[in-house]
């Protein structure tokens, strides 16, 4: 699955804090970061290579998901508070899906994020 151009505009709708900066990745992974700053690709795809890989049996397969009211698809947010996976319906069936197997995409998003991050936006904050 790859990037989906109206990606950017939902995230700028989901993420409205002038103060937050943001990195968008290709299959769907949001990486948060606070201020303006002048390295924001570099921190992210930090970020990302180090905590976005899923590993089995630890805190990295866990998630969480969260539905978007008002917006389509679903939120998924992991062990690592400042990466964020958005899923669309169209990703896992419709927008019936069972939240398990929508976290089970996200995840498996965020590690090809991981595994071969490529940056498709960047947001930075106001200053």
């Amino acid at each position: 699955m790859s990037f989906a151009p109206e990606a950017t505009e939902l995230w700028r709708q989901l993420l409205p804090d002038p103060a937050l900066s943001w990195v968008l990745f290709r299959h769907g992974s949001c990486v948060l970061l606070h201020g303006a700053p002048a390295d924001a690709v570099a921190q992210a795809t930090a970020l990302l290579l180090a905590a976005g890989p899923v590993v089995a049996g630890t805190a990295s397969a866990d998630f969480d998901v969260h539905p978007l009211e008002g917006l389509p698809g679903w939120m998924v947010s992991c062990h690592h508070p400042a990466i964020l996976v958005h899923v669309r319906p169209e990703q896992v069936g419709g927008e019936q899906a069972a939240l398990l197997d929508v976290g089970l995409v996200g995840r498996d998003l965020r590690d090809q994020d991981a595994e071969q991050p490529e940056v498709v936006a960047v947001h930075l904050a106001a200053g």
